[in-house]
C-alpha cells in the first residue's frame, strides 16, 4: 500500500508519494492541465503497479482532478483542509509539498479512519448539482432584491408599499412601466389596470384604485439628479432580476422532472410539507446509497446538527459544529422547520406524524417546541427506513404503517429468539405499558398491541 498526498489548485498540484513504511518514494509538482493528469498517473502507476494500490488522500471531494482519479481507477479519499494541521509541526511552517507530506502521513496513520468516496449514480449527482446551483441562483435573487429595495429607498419609497413581494412579476413590470415617482403619478387609472393585467396580476382590478391612491399621498421628494441616477440603476437591477427569476423557474422545472424518476422520490415526497424544491434536496443531499450512513449519529455529524463537545477539567461546554456539509444541513433545518409548522397554535408537542413513528417514552418527549430535538428524532425514522429497505425495492409512499400498524404481527417478526417471556426492546406509549410489561403473562391491553415495536424487534441496530 502506497499513500498518496495531493495538494490540489487550480494551475498545479503537489504530490508525494510514501510506502507503508513511511518513506518517501516520490515527490513532484505537476500542471493541471491533461498532460500534467497523465504523468501524475503514470508515475503512480509506475510505483504502485496497479490503480487499487495507492490511496490517494486529497482535500476536496470534487472538480476535475477527482474525475480524473475516479476514472483511472484510482482509490480517493477525500479530508477536511484542517485535519493535516494536526501533524503540523511547532514551528508552523508550511508550503504546498508541505501540504502534500501531510496528507500522505495522515493517511498512512488514519487510513481505517477514511472513508473512501464512492460517487453518487448519475441522476443524484445531476440532482444535487442543479439544486445546488439552483441555491446559487436564489441568493443571486435576493441579493438583487436586497439592492432593489435600497435603491427605492433614495428615491422612490411609495414603490415598496404596493406590492406584496418586489420580486413578483406584476411588481417588476410596474417599476419598468412607471420608473419614477413622477412617472407613476401621471398615470391614469384605466392604464395602471393595464400594467397589472400585463404584469399577470390575478386581482388587477381590486389592487389598481389602492395603489392609484397610494400614489397621490404626500411622499418624501428626492432631488432631479437622484431620481434620474437612481432610476438608471433600477432598471439595470430590474433586469437582471426578471432574468434570475426566468431561469430558477426553469431550474424548478428540470429538478422536478429529474427528481420524478428516481425509485425513491415517493418516499420523500411523503414526508411532511415535502414541496417542490425541499423533497429533491432531501433525496440528492442524503442520497440513496443504504450503506452510507451507519446510524442517525452519523448523518447528524455530517450535516453539522450534532454539537461539538469541549471538556477539559472542571470547565465543559458545547459548541456549534463548523466542519459539515452546508446544503445537508440546510435541507434538514428545513426539514425540522416545516415539521414544526404542522402544529396548532397552543399545542407544545411534536407533530403528529413525529409521534407516531417515534419510539421516545412520553416522559422523555420534549415539552416545548424545539426543532432540533425532533430533527433528531426525524432523523433516526429516516434511518430507520433507508435501512428497512434494500435498494432494489421502491415502496409507493414513506411507510408509515410499518412504524404503527395495529396487531396482529408477523409472528415470525415478534416471536421471542430465547424465551416466551422474552421482552421487546421499545416502550409502547399509547396503551401506557412499556415494552417490559409486554409478556405472555402480562399482555398489553391497548388497541395497538406491541405493533409499534415489530422493526425494532427485528432490528436490533435501531438508533
Amino acid at each position: 500500500m502506497w499513500y498518496v498526498g495531493l495538494d490540489w489548485a487550480d494551475t498545479h498540484h503537489d504530490v508525494v508519494i510514501l510506502d507503508e513504511a513511511g518513506r518517501r518514494v516520490g515527490s513532484q509538482r505537476f500542471v493541471h492541465s491533461p498532460e500534467g493528469l497523465n504523468e501524475l498517473k503514470q508515475l503512480m502507476l509506475r510505483i504502485a503497479g496497479s490503480p487499487e494500490q495507492p490511496a490517494c488522500i486529497v482535500e476536496t471531494n470534487h472538480g476535475l482532478l477527482i474525475a480524473f482519479l475516479l476514472e483511472a481507477g484510482f482509490p480517493v479519499y477525500p479530508v477536511n483542509p484542517k485535519t493535516a494541521n494536526q501533524l503540523r509541526k511547532a514551528a508552523g511552517a508550511k508550503t504546498d509539498q508541505i501540504d502534500a507530506y501531510l496528507l500522505a502521513k495522515t493517511g498512512r496513520f488514519d487510513l481505517a479512519e477514511l472513508r473512501r468516496l464512492e460517487p453518487d449514480r448519475a441522476i443524484v449527482a445531476e440532482l444535487k448539482t442543479l439544486t445546488r446551483d439552483q441555491d446559487t441562483l436564489i441568493q443571486t435573487q435576493t441579493r438583487l432584491v436586497n439592492q432593489l429595495t435600497a435603491c427605492l429607498k433614495e428615491y422612490y419609497p411609495a414603490a415598496l408599499h404596493l406590492f406584496a413581494k418586489l420580486q413578483q412579476h406584476s411588481a417588476l413590470v410596474f417599476l419598468q412601466t412607471y420608473p419614477t415617482p413622477q412617472a407613476a403619478q401621471a398615470a391614469s387609472l384605466e392604464e395602471i389596470i393595464a400594467t397589472l393585467h400585463t404584469g399577470k396580476h390575478t386581482k388587477s382590478r381590486q389592487v389598481a384604485p389602492k395603489i392609484f391612491e397610494e400614489l397621490h399621498r404626500p411622499q418624501l421628494v428626492a432631488t432631479a439628479v437622484i431620481v434620474r441616477a437612481k432610476s438608471r440603476l433600477m432598471l439595470a437591477l430590474v433586469k437582471q432580476l426578471v432574468v434570475v427569476i426566468q431561469e430558477i423557474t426553469s431550474y424548478d422545472k428540470q429538478i422536478s422532472t429529474l427528481f420524478l424518476t428516481h425509485k425513491d422520490q415517493q418516499i420523500w415526497r411523503s414526508l411532511p410539507r415535502a414541496g417542490q424544491r425541499l423533497a429533491p434536496r432531501r433525496l440528492s443531499e442524503w442520497g440513496e446509497d443504504r450503506s452510507r450512513y451507519a446510524d442517525a449519529s452519523s448523518v447528524q455529524s455530517l450535516a453539522g446538527t450534532a454539537p461539538v463537545p469541549f471538556q477539559s477539567g472542571n470547565y465543559a461546554k458545547a459548541h456549534k459544529r463548523f466542519a459539515c456539509l452546508k446544503p445537508l444541513r440546510n435541507a434538514l433545518h428545513q426539514f425540522a422547520w416545516q415539521s414544526t409548522l404542522h402544529i396548532r397554535p397552543r399545542r407544545l408537542k411534536p407533530p403528529s406524524w413525529l409521534m407516531r413513528l417515534d419510539n421516545t417514552p412520553p416522559e422523555a418527549r420534549p415539552r416545548l417546541p424545539a426543532a432540533p430535538l425532533w430533527l433528531l428524532r426525524a432523523l433516526r425514522v429516516l434511518s430507520a427506513v433507508q435501512a428497512a429497505f434494500a435498494p432494489t425495492e421502491s415502496p409507493k409512499r414513506f411507510p408509515w404503517r410499518l412504524f404503527c400498524r395495529p396487531a396482529p404481527v408477523p409472528a415470525e417478526v415478534l416471536a421471542c429468539p430465547t424465551s416466551a417471556a422474552a421482552r421487546h426492546r421499545v416502550p409502547d406509549s399509547r396503551c401506557g405499558l412499556l415494552a417490559t410489561d409486554h409478556t405472555e403473562s402480562r399482555p398489553c391491553r391497548g388497541q395497538w398491541g406491541c405493533g409499534r415495536a415489530w422493526l425494532a424487534s427485528a432490528r436490533s441496530s435501531w438508533p
